[in-house]
């Protein structure tokens, strides 16, 4: 479990950076988006990154990215218009968003024995579709829940793992 909450960390890391870096770029337009054109832009990364003979990490830095900001917004928190304190904010948020995809993933985890770290890597893939899908059937009123924030949360630990199972440097 040491190596695995070690590579987590690692990843998430890099993608906390990959978002840093999106936000000094294009500022806060992504809060202009609603939560169904997240889904909307998570269905055409999960098509990619199934479709592709071999998964860009770019691409999972971005499904972990996107759904991190489409938690932002199932949870309506306030983000304001680019200022350094917003830039704060945003990171903290993240941390927060972060925080709680690991902890369902050591929940997971332990309710299913540990199984997820012997996947294979494009099994990953077929899981983010699947969530994926899944969060864009509640949006669009066809599945008895009501709420995406669990969808969510299993699409960015599922975009994680496939990420800790890249080599590293």
């Amino acid at each position: 479990m040491k190596k695995e909450t070690e590579l987590y960390s690692i990843v998430t890391a890099e993608a906390k950076k990959v978002f840093y870096d999106k936000i000094k770029e294009y500022g806060f337009s992504f809060t202009l988006l609603s939560e169904k054109a997240y889904i909307d832009i998570l269905l055409a990364k999960a098509y990619k990154l199934k479709n592709a003979e071999y998964a860009d990490v770019e691409d999972l830095y971005s499904i972990i990215n996107y759904t991190c900001m489409a938690l932002f917004d199932c949870e309506r928190l306030p983000i304001g218009l680019g200022n350094e304190q917003d830039q704060n904010e945003a990171l903290s948020m993240y941390d927060v968003m972060i925080t709680s995809c690991y902890n369902m993933y050591t929940n997971r985890n332990e309710e299913y024995g540990y199984i997820y770290e012997y996947f294979f890597e494009e099994t990953y893939y077929d899981m983010i579709l699947m969530k994926v899908l899944r969060a864009k059937n509640i949006l669009s009123g066809d599945s008895d829940s009501i709420d995406t924030y669990d969808c969510l949360v299993d699409l960015v630990n599922y975009a994680i793992m496939a990420l800790m199972k890249k080599p590293r440097l």
